[in-house]
């Protein structure tokens, strides 16, 4: 069964002291988050169309996309995979037909502000 954001406080207490930082985690520890932000992610969906506040991608702004997978860990997967710290990331496909990796913030709902308003709880430490 996937995670939700509900499950974070549960699952990692650290967020709970309002001090966490991904640089103070075990690799292990690390990959866990990651693997927990991938299933949260998802079970909240994407977004109709994609957005950016990169100025590299900012042509492909509005477009509509297919999420295609999950971008594996360079240490799985060398010519896909992305570096652990960048992770969660997925490969999608823009209706252009360019393929490309896009970051949470670019196509996840929980990544919105009208998201995190109206589940503050979730992304709020204790």
């Amino acid at each position: 069964m996937k995670k939700t954001w509900a499950d974070k406080q549960v699952l990692f207490p650290e967020f709970n002291d309002g001090c966490f930082i991904r640089d103070n985690m075990t690799k292990e520890r690390e990959k866990e988050w990651v693997d927990f932000c991938f299933d949260a992610y998802e079970s909240d969906g994407f977004k109709p169309t994609f957005g950016t506040p990169y100025d590299g991608e900012k042509r492909y702004v509005g477009m509509k996309f297919e999420v295609i997978g999950r971008v594996p860990n360079i240490e799985d997967d060398f010519k896909n995979g992305a570096d652990l710290e960048c992770q969660p990331m997925w490969f999608i496909r823009l209706e252009n037909g360019e393929e490309m990796a896009a970051y949470p913030e670019e196509i996840c709902l929980s990544e919105t502000q009208e998201y995190k308003k109206k589940n503050a709880k979730y992304f709020t430490s204790k």
